[in-house]
């Protein structure tokens, strides 16, 4: 039982007495971060009514209905009866009362949840010890060290026990559990050791059923020259370059302790930190810096400083640049601009810088890399350029797809070491050589959002002559499918079709491979990621497989690799996207527009609406930004935001812009991307903000809700009233008055004028409606006697 978690009562111990204390707890704000809205969970087991006190409970997986779906929860918090928050899969349960398992998902960029219940019976506790954990280093380490006459703060240390009496007490102990065993007093929790020699810590926690526990630390003292335990000597600070890698100095640990495993540094520039790895650090500022030299042990931790200056020399350095791995000949791209940074002021400053191209190992000609079109027949290479530096890329391959003809060479979408042949449905890829491994690019940059493949492993097949028999079957044993983040290259999700003895099994990211019930060879393989629900489908059996998108953004590269290869291996690509790969020479895709979260619905006057940048990916023709636009028309025309930019479809896409909902009606927000080939896709959705504010009623004279007396007969003459809207204008509010009698019978009072003709109560409703629906009614009473 000591080795369970449990969540109660902290102690803090100190010298004769212990103080109680209670951890901060985890709330379920920490978990959850966004509104959450409640739906129905169904778990992957049954949930019991209760489970046992102090048992490990193993949260279900979950899927949330939501919208007629069945949404996978992708995170989930298990909230205790304290109030306290457990995100662990294995959960002892180690409070009772009723519990609350929260699973919660994102869904079109917002956050949903759905609840259950259950409960934990009390446990009884006699016989249970509390448990005790002392906190800092010697949580794990037996023993520590301390110099002579150096003050010695006694750690901190929590007891777990729902009926923990006091807290957690701690004595010194000088040659403890010997004959000459001493107390060593201890003042404002610290003892200072005088005596060479072995001092032993004893905290001690017991329970209201007199359980104890009890748990030991020791330290050693020793005499040193200084006093203290450790000594920290720093070489001497050299000059430094802003904008370089700088060594710091070197640091000497000596005294009792001589393992340099504890030494951590800091460089320190006004409030900005920087734990030091290796001996160097980046700087990025033109100052002095703080270098603080840290070892922690058990008990202590002993701090050296240095002061390091740098010093500017015109450094400049270019940021990361972000290109496709290959480009179409007589395609237009925009392409993403490259920061230049440079370090001469305090802090770094950063600069768009000045980009160049040259082609097929031309001269280097500025461009701007809003539109940069390809005409080399080869090879393309660029350089960045500001203040005098520059830094150029590699030389990147230029691939003729026939691009912007009537007829586009769709098999050379794909490049690697291997033959076409298009007589055959979707173009087939064989290997030239008995190889182990080769790889087939995709030259254009695609969208997570909207990637899927098609492909296969084709046996039997005549060649492009019609006479050569091609005998393919078992020829290769993975087809790899390998999704590269356009923005990161080490992020990488890889999928495997393995060829098993002639069954097909699958693999992601080298996970237990799963069987998919159908042979590997002359069937079809095909895969779509499903960006909603964060799996991988493949869409022939319906298997899903789970995989959380990690990438930048929504731009990715595609390959798919051959693996354990002999002579003629192959594999057929029929489609990538919503592209057939084929003879045909035709582009039938539509390009992807993908916009992170789309704020349609209805909304208050007066409110602020964010318009999210949008990415557009196509699976043929790279992206080009002056084909992306968008355009906001309100009840007046088209809207300009809230920074003055108009928004009529000759606006900058790539950026977000904000709102202001200043009119009733209806807001249509259009993207639209028309590509290269003049294939167009539309993003369109709508905003609503509809006049709720009823108008108002006054009676003259009178409040609502009065009543007049009077004799049965009486003609009384009605409270006059008035009426008002902040959105109407006067002549455009509708108002009437009803009458009804005592009998329940009502009818239309235009004159101002109520004859009491039977005795009882008369109701007389005025009412009043605005031209968008929105009403009131203000009550008097007559009563006839």
């Amino acid at each position: 039982m000591n080795k369970q978690k449990r969540k109660v009562l902290a102690a803090l111990c100190s010298a004769g007495m212990a103080v109680a204390i209670t951890a901060t707890a985890l709330t379920i704000d920490n978990i959850v971060r966004a509104p959450a809205e409640k739906y129905e969970a169904t778990l992957s087991e049954t949930l019991a009514e209760s489970y046992a006190f102090g048992s490990t409970f193993v949260v279900p997986q979950a899927t949330l209905a939501i919208g007629g779906e069945n949404v996978a929860a992708t995170g989930f918090a298990v909230v205790f009866p304290n109030g306290t928050v457990e995100n662990t899969a294995d959960v002892v349960l180690d409070v009772s009362g009723q519990y609350t398992l929260v699973y919660y998902a994102t869904v079109n960029g917002k956050t949903v949840s759905a609840e259950k219940t259950f409960k934990v019976a009390e446990y009884e506790w006699e016989g249970v010890a509390p448990v005790i954990k002392i906190q800092g280093g010697f949580e794990s380490v037996l023993q520590a060290y301390a110099a002579l006459g150096e003050r010695v703060v006694l750690p901190t240390a929590v007891a777990t026990d729902e009926h923990l009496v006091g807290g957690v007490e701690c004595f010194v102990y000088y040659n403890y559990g010997t004959p000459y065993q001493v107390q060593v007093g201890v003042k404002d929790g610290a003892f200072v050791p005088n005596v060479a020699g072995e001092y032993t810590l004893v905290y001690s926690a017991r329970d209201a059923y007199g359980n104890e526990t009890t748990v030991e630390r020791s330290v050693l003292a020793s005499a040193t020259q200084n006093g203290q335990a450790v000594t920290l000597t720093l070489d001497a600070a050299q000059g430094a370059t802003a904008g370089t890698e700088i060594s710091v100095p070197v640091c000497t640990v000596s005294g009792l302790y001589e393992d340099e495993s504890g030494l951590q540094i800091y460089a320190v520039f006004g409030e900005e930190k920087t734990e030091i790895s290796g001996g160097t650090f980046f700087a990025e500022h033109v100052g002095e810096y703080t270098l603080v030299y840290e070892y922690v042990t058990p008990i202590a931790t002993y701090t050296a400083n240095a002061k390091l200056t740098t010093v500017s020399d015109g450094v400049v350095l270019f940021e990361d640049y972000y290109l496709p791995k290959y480009f179409l000949k007589g395609a237009k791209y925009t392409l993403d601009s490259v920061n230049a940074v440079s370090y001469e002021a305090t802090n770094p400053v950063r600069s768009e810088s000045k980009a160049y191209m040259r082609q097929d190992g031309g001269a280097y000609k500025e461009v701007d890399l809003a539109c940069v079109e390809i005409t080399a027949t080869a090879r393309v290479q660029f350089k960045y350029e500001f203040a005098g530096k520059s830094v150029e890329t590699e030389e990147f391959p230029v691939i003729d797809v026939n691009f912007g003809g009537d007829v586009i060479a769709l098999e050379n979408y794909f490049v690697g070491d291997l033959n076409k042949l298009t007589q055959y449905d979707g173009v087939l890829y064989t290997t030239k050589s008995a190889v182990e491994e080769t790889t087939l690019d995709f030259v254009n940059v695609l969208s997570l959002s909207s990637f899927s493949v098609d492909l296969g492993a084709p046996t039997g097949l005549l060649d492009e002559t019609g006479e050569n028999y091609i005998d393919t079957y078992g020829k290769t044993s993975k087809i790899k499918i390998r999704l590269t983040d356009f923005y990161n290259r080490d992020n990488v999700v890889e999928m495997e079709y393995i060829n098993e003895g002639g069954s097909t099994f699958f693999s992601l990211n080298g996970s237990r491979a799963v069987s998919l019930s159908r042979a590997f060879n002359d069937t079809q393989h095909k895969i779509q990621y499903d960006l909603s629900k964060q799996v991988f489908r493949d869409l022939v059996s319906g298997q899903t497989f789970a995989w959380k998108n990690s990438f930048t953004k929504d731009k990715i590269l595609l390959e798919i690799v051959l693996v354990g290869c002999e002579n003629n291996a192959c594999v057929a690509v029929r489609g990538v996207g919503k592209q057939f790969i084929d003879e045909s020479g035709a582009d039938s895709s539509r390009p992807t527009i993908y916009v992170k979260e789309r704020q349609g619905g209805s909304w208050n006057i007066g409110d602020e609406v964010l318009l999210n940048s949008a990415l557009v990916t196509d699976e043929l023709t790279p992206y080009l930004r002056e084909n992306l636009t968008l355009s906001v028309v309100g009840p007046k025309g088209y809207l300009s935001s809230v920074d003055g930019v108009k928004l009529d479809g000759n606006c900058d896409v790539e950026r977000e812009y904000t709102i202001k909902l200043t009119d009733y009606g209806v807001y249509k927000v259009t993207y639209k991307y028309t590509d290269q080939n003049y294939n167009t896709d539309t993003v369109e959705y709508s905003i609503f903000v509809y006049d709720r504010r009823a108008p108002s009623i006054t009676l003259s004279g009178v409040n609502e809700g009065e009543t007049k007396q009077v004799k049965a007969g009486t003609v009384v003459t009605l409270p006059e009233y008035s009426v008002s809207d902040g959105e109407t204008e006067q002549n455009e509010l509708d108002s009437w008055v009803m009458v009804f009698n005592p009998y329940g019978e009502c009818h239309l009072l235009d004159n101002g004028k109520l004859t009491t003709n039977h005795k009882g109560t008369y109701r007389v409703v005025y009412y009043c409606r605005d031209t968008d629906g929105n009403y009131t009614t203000a009550t008097y009473f007559v009563v006839a006697e």
